[in-house]
């Protein structure tokens, strides 16, 4: 599985303004970013979760917050589970889908192919 990391050139230049919007600030050594995880044609689910690397921009090494913002697949739940020390370079990104309204997520299934060719976007929030 192969995975590329880049800053989402949609969100560069977001300020703190009057709507809130993500900033950090300048005397903060925390750090916000949108950042896009780009999943080749090849690309397999693992049971218990993909590794992702969220370190590669903007020199976040230890995650806060990482909220899947857009680019799942439809039809599957998608989080982000850190991993020891919150590591920005060895989290997981995890899947579950559900057969009917009523029935319980259960995780994808090891060789899954719903996340080929896809963009993850995910806000990331870290030191």
């Amino acid at each position: 599985m192969a995975s590329t990391t880049t800053v989402n050139a949609d969100y560069c230049s977001i300020t703190l303004g009057k709507n809130l919007t993500p900033q950090s600030a300048l005397t903060s050594k925390l750090r916000t970013a949108f950042l896009c995880v780009a999943f080749d044609c090849m690309t397999n689910y693992a049971t218990c979760g993909m590794t992702v690397d969220l370190s590669a921009c903007n020199r976040i090494k230890t995650i806060i917050s990482a909220v899947v913002i857009g680019g799942a697949p439809d039809g599957i739940v998608t989080k982000y589970e850190p991993s020891a020390c919150n590591a920005a370079a060895t989290g997981k990104l995890k899947a579950f889908q559900t057969s009917t309204c009523m029935a319980p997520l259960v995780e994808l299934c090891a060789a899954d192919t719903d996340f080929d060719c896809s963009t993850i976007t995910f806000q990331v929030t870290g030191f």
